[in-house]
C-alpha cells in the first residue's frame, strides 16, 4: 500500500514539474489578477464590492480549472499546448464549471457544519466533478453526483490522499503566511508574490484530481 502511494504521489510531482512552465502560465493569465486586486486593494474598499470580489473570484477560480484540465487531456493525448486556447476553451463551459464550483463548496461547507471528517470525504468524493463536466460534457449536478459514485467504495483510499496533498499544499502557505505577519513584513509586493507562488503550488490538487480521475477510469477503481 505505501509503495503504491509512494507511486502515485511520485507520478503526480513529475507531472507538475515536468509541465511547470504551462501551469505557471495558466495561473499568471487566470489568478494573478485577482491576487493582484486582493493585495492592492485596502480592506475597507474589498468591504464595499464584497460581492463583486466573491463573483469575480468564483468565475477565475472555475476558468482556471476548466483550463487546466483541458491542458491536462492535451498533455496526455500528446496534442500541441496552445494556453491561450487552453483558457478559451474553458470559457465555454463557464457557466457549469462556475456552478459546479458553487455546489461543490456548499457540499462541503455542509459537512463541516456538522463535523469536519464529513465535510473531507464530500471534498474528496466530489472533487473529479470538473473531469466529468469537461471530458464527458455533463451537468454540474450528474457531474458531482458520478463523482461520488466513481469513487463508491474507496472512501479510505481517496480521504487519505486528499487529506495528505491537502497538507502539502497548504501546510507551507501557513506556515510562510504566519512568518510574514510575525515579521511585520505583509505589503502588497511581498504579499503578492508569496500568493502567487502558493496558487501555483495549489494546482498541484488539481493534477492529484487529475491523477485520480485517469486511475479510475483506467482500471474501473482506486485500490491502494
Amino acid at each position: 500500500m505505501v509503495c503504491k502511494l509512494i507511486k502515485i504521489y511520485r507520478e503526480i510531482f513529475n507531472f507538475f514539474f515536468n509541465n511547470l512552465k504551462a501551469i505557471l502560465l495558466i495561473t499568471a493569465i487566470v489568478e494573478l489578477p485577482l491576487t493582484i486586486i486582493n493585495n492592492t486593494i485596502n480592506t475597507q474598499a474589498q468591504s464595499s464590492i464584497f460581492f463583486l470580489l466573491i463573483a469575480l473570484h468564483i468565475s477565475l477560480t472555475a476558468i482556471s480549472n476548466g483550463a487546466f484540465t483541458i491542458l491536462f487531456k492535451s498533455i496526455i493525448d500528446n496534442s500541441e499546448i496552445n494556453i491561450k486556447d487552453c483558457i478559451n476553451s474553458s470559457l465555454k463551459f463557464l457557466p457549469r464549471m462556475a456552478s459546479g464550483l458553487i455546489i461543490y463548496g456548499l457540499c462541503i461547507m455542509s459537512g463541516l457544519f456538522f463535523l469536519v471528517i464529513p465535510g473531507i470525504i464530500l471534498g474528496a468524493r466530489l472533487s473529479l466533478y470538473n473531469y466529468f463536466i469537461i471530458y464527458e460534457n455533463m451537468t454540474p449536478i450528474d457531474a458531482l453526483k458520478q463523482s461520488f459514485m466513481a469513487t463508491t467504495g474507496y472512501t479510505t483510499e481517496i480521504t487519505s490522499l486528499f487529506i495528505i496533498m491537502l497538507f502539502i499544499v497548504t501546510a507551507p502557505y501557513l506556515l510562510v503566511t504566519k512568518f510574514i505577519m510575525a515579521a511585520k513584513l505583509s505589503f502588497p509586493g511581498l504579499l503578492i508574490v508569496s500568493d502567487f507562488v502558493f496558487s501555483v503550488i495549489g494546482s498541484l490538487m488539481m493534477v492529484f484530481t487529475f491523477r485520480i480521475y485517469c486511475i479510475i477510469k483506467s482500471n474501473g477503481k482506486l485500490s491502494i
